[in-house]
């Protein structure tokens, strides 16, 4: 991605299903431009959680476009995009191991200082 990446995010007229016939996403347009900050709030299923992973390409779409900075995110590397965008759970997990290592698993190389 070139140094001047400017992040704007935009679902165009997106479907989506998880292979099981049944459509999460139906034609949804959608614009977050740089700054912006955007709650998506819904019931549950209703395909919030699927949206955030759509961005961070977790899934590719059926139909339609998810772009950043104007590509289509089918078109940026996996590694590139992963190292701007990042999907959170929902529900936190540690493994069975200190906190220290927990966190370490995310930065080996940090530091205490950091």
């Amino acid at each position: 991605m070139p140094q001047t990446f400017q992040p704007r995010v935009e679902v165009k007229h997106v479907f989506f299903d998880y292979g099981d016939g049944h459509a999460v996403l139906e034609g949804l347009d959608l614009r977050i431009e740089v700054g912006e900050k955007v709650a998506l709030v819904g019931v549950s299923g209703s395909g919030k959680s699927t949206i955030a992973k759509l961005i961070a390409r977790l899934y590719d779409v059926g139909d339609g476009a998810v772009c950043i900075g104007g590509t289509d995110v089918r078109h940026i590397q996996l590694q590139s995009l992963r190292t701007k965008v990042c999907y959170l759970m929902q529900e936190p997990m540690l493994f069975d191991r200190s906190l220290r290592e927990n966190l370490l698993l995310g930065n080996p190389g940090a530091t205490e200082g950091k």
